[in-house]
């Protein structure tokens, strides 16, 4: 006997599947699950973090750069965009 729904085929709260733009819509189709949500979202911040530990391995990014609002606001934007 299994657990019902399997793991990847939970769809989204339609609260949250209302939440979604259009661009987000177009990629996960009429009926988003859970897990293709969750692993976009990884893929951005594995993206991002990767980006970022480059950038403070190489000496572009210091700490005084990333305690600034400004760091934390740019941040912000390319984890959630809009």
């Amino acid at each position: 006997m299994g657990v019902e729904p399997g793991y990847g085929e939970t769809s989204l709260d339609p609260e949250e599947a209302d939440a979604l733009t259009p661009q987000a819509r177009e990629i996960f189709g009429d009926e988003p699950k859970k897990i293709d949500l969750y692993e976009a979202e990884q893929a951005i911040n594995d993206e991002i973090s990767i980006a970022l530990l480059d950038d403070i391995a190489d000496g572009r990014l210091v700490l005084a750069d990333i305690l600034t609002d400004a760091f934390l606001r740019d941040l912000h934007q390319k984890l959630y965009g809009d």
